[in-house]
C-alpha cells in the first residue's frame, strides 16, 4: 500500500517517504511569454512580424506543456511502477473548487492535479495495480497520523504542526500521505485473494478484471480451444 499526496509545495509526496519536487514550468518561463506577448499587442495583426511572434509564442507555450508533461509522466510511472506498491491511495482533490482561490489558481493550473490523477488511474489499470480514491472531505492533513488527532486550526500557511495529544512533529504532507496509507489499509478488506471495497471509498480494480481476461486469452491461444459454449444448431 502506498498513499500519495498531491500539493503545490512538493508536487507528490508517498507514504514511503519518497518526494517529487514540483518543477513549476509556467513560473519559470512566465517572464518571457509576457514579453512576447506584449511585443505581440504592438504589431500589426497579420503582418509578418506578427506572425513570426505569434509562431514564437505557440513554440514556447508548448515547450512549457511539454516539459510539464515529461515531469508528470516520469513521476507518475515511479508511483506506479518503481514503488512496487499493489494498491495505491490518492485523495479525490476538487480540482474545481481550488481554482476559486485567484491567489493560487494560477499555481493549481500549473501542477495539472487532473492530468496527475488521470496518468495514475491509466498507469494503474496497464500495470495491474488497484486504485483507492479517498473522498474530498477526508481530512488527511488535519489528521494525526499516530494518535488520530484532529487540527481543526490547521490552515494552508501551517507546513509543519506538533499534536498536543502525542506530541509527534508533524510534516503536513508526509502526515496526509501516512492517513491515506492506512485509509487504503482499511479501505480493503481481502477475502479469498479477492480485493473488496469497505464503506464508501472508490476502489479501482479494473486492472484486476483486465489482467483475468488477458490470462483467458493466452490460455485459448496455447490450448488451441476456445473457452465459449458451443453454440445450438
Amino acid at each position: 500500500m502506498l498513499g500519495v499526496d498531491l500539493n503545490l509545495e512538493r508536487l507528490a509526496v508517498c507514504s514511503d517517504g519518497t518526494e517529487y519536487g514540483n518543477p513549476r514550468t509556467m513560473k519559470q518561463h512566465e517572464r518571457r511569454l509576457k514579453h512576447l506577448q506584449k511585443m505581440l499587442s504592438k504589431k500589426k495583426k497579420g503582418s509578418q512580424n506578427w506572425k513570426k511572434l505569434k509562431a514564437e509564442i505557440a513554440s514556447l507555450q508548448e515547450r512549457i506543456a511539454n516539459i510539464r508533461k515529461d515531469a508528470i509522466h516520469k513521476m507518475t510511472k515511479s508511483i506506479v511502477c518503481d514503488s512496487q506498491a499493489d494498491v495505491i491511495a490518492i485523495e479525490d482533490l476538487n480540482v474545481s473548487g481550488m481554482f476559486r482561490n485567484h491567489k493560487l489558481s494560477k499555481h493549481i493550473q500549473d501542477a495539472s492535479f487532473y492530468e496527475i490523477r488521470r496518468q495514475i488511474e491509466h498507469k494503474c489499470l496497464w500495470y495491474g495495480k488497484t486504485l483507492v480514491i479517498a473522498d474530498r472531505f477526508f481530512a488527511s492533513s488535519r489528521t494525526c497520523s499516530v494518535c488520530g488527532w484532529h487540527n481543526d486550526g490547521l490552515t494552508l500557511r501551517d507546513r509543519e504542526w506538533e499534536c498536543p495529544v502525542c506530541h509527534t512533529r508533524q510534516d503536513r504532507d508526509r502526515n496526509a500521505a501516512l492517513n491515506l496509507e492506512s485509509f487504503g489499509l482499511k479501505a480493503l478488506a481481502r477475502d479469498a485473494g479477492e480485493v473488496k471495497p469497505l464503506e464508501m471509498p472508490s476502489v479501482d480494480d479494473r486492472a484486476a478484471t483486465h489482467l483475468r481476461s488477458m490470462a483467458s486469452v493466452n490460455e485459448e491461444n496455447v490450448h488451441g480451444y476456445s473457452m465459449e459454449a458451443p453454440k445450438l444448431a
